[in-house]
């Protein structure tokens, strides 16, 4: 092989090793790192859509639940409330009367 011959081999060698490496900086990298992140986010998409299915397949028991929980609270004014409590304060204060003056009479 003569000498121009190899010198011109070497530099087409050094050319194409440079251009891989600028290749692989400017072009595979950032691929990889766009095929990462999309992969990540169809992950979390995936996700999301198993958790809506879930909550579909519940929405008739958590309706149901919530049915029961709004029936069986008190009335949300306070006015409502009101006659509730002070019915209950006078239960509790006609019990209290009845039980001290049920032991004031086996006392005596």
């Amino acid at each position: 092989m003569k000498i121009e011959n190899r010198q011109h081999f070497l530099i087409m060698l050094v050319a194409v090793g440079a251009a891989l490496l600028i290749g692989n900086s400017l072009i595979y990298s950032p691929l990889a790192k766009l095929w990462s992140a999309r992969s990540l986010q169809i992950r979390n998409l995936k996700n999301q859509v198993a958790d809506g299915k879930n909550l579909i397949k519940s929405a008739t028991t958590l309706s149901n639940q919530w049915s029961n929980m709004t029936a069986n609270c008190l009335p949300s004014n306070f006015a409502g409330r009101e006659p509730v409590a002070h019915g209950a304060h006078l239960l509790v204060t006609q019990h209290r009367r009845g039980h001290h003056q049920h032991h004031a009479a086996v006392e005596k």
